[in-house]
C-alpha cells in the first residue's frame, strides 16, 4: 500500500496545476494584470512562466514523469503565491492553515524527496533500465 501516498499526493497536485495552467495560459492578459496588481516582477513574463510551468509541470505530475524535478518550480510558485497574494489576508495562525497552497506545497516537497511513488512513468523507466 505504500504506492498510494505519492500517487494520490501527485494527481491530486497534478490535476490542479493543469487546470489552474490551463486556464491561465487562456487568459493570459488577466494573470498578467493580477501580477502587476500584486507587484510581481515583470508580470508579463511572470505570467507566461507561471501559466505554462503549471500546465507543463502539471501533467508530469499527473504521468509521473520527472515528477523531482516538476516539483521544484511548482513549490516555487506556490510559496510566492502564498507571500504575494495569501499572507495579507492572513491574520493569524489559523488563516493560515485555512489555506490550501500550504499543504500543496507539503505535497510537493513530498514528491521532490521521496519521489514519484511506484505507479509512475519515472518508476516504470526505472525497471526497465535494470
Amino acid at each position: 500500500m505504500t504506492w498510494i501516498p505519492p500517487l494520490l499526493f501527485r494527481l491530486v497536485a497534478g490535476v490542479l496545476f493543469v487546470t489552474t495552467g490551463w486556464v491561465a495560459v487562456h487568459a493570459l492578459d488577466d494573470v498578467t494584470a493580477y501580477f502587476a496588481e500584486l507587484g510581481i516582477p515583470l508580470p508579463g513574463v511572470s505570467a507566461v512562466l507561471v501559466a505554462f510551468g503549471e500546465l507543463v509541470c502539471g501533467v508530469l505530475l499527473v504521468v509521473g514523469l520527472l515528477s523531482r524535478l516538476a516539483a521544484i518550480p511548482l513549490i516555487v510558485f506556490m510559496l510566492v503565491a502564498i507571500a504575494a497574494a495569501k499572507l495579507p489576508g492572513v491574520h493569524g495562525v489559523r488563516d493560515f492553515l485555512m489555506l490550501v497552497e500550504p499543504s500543496l506545497v507539503v505535497m510537493l516537497v513530498a514528491i521532490a524527496i521521496t519521489g514519484p511513488g511506484e505507479i509512475s512513468v519515472d518508476a516504470w523507466l526505472a525497471r526497465r533500465r535494470s
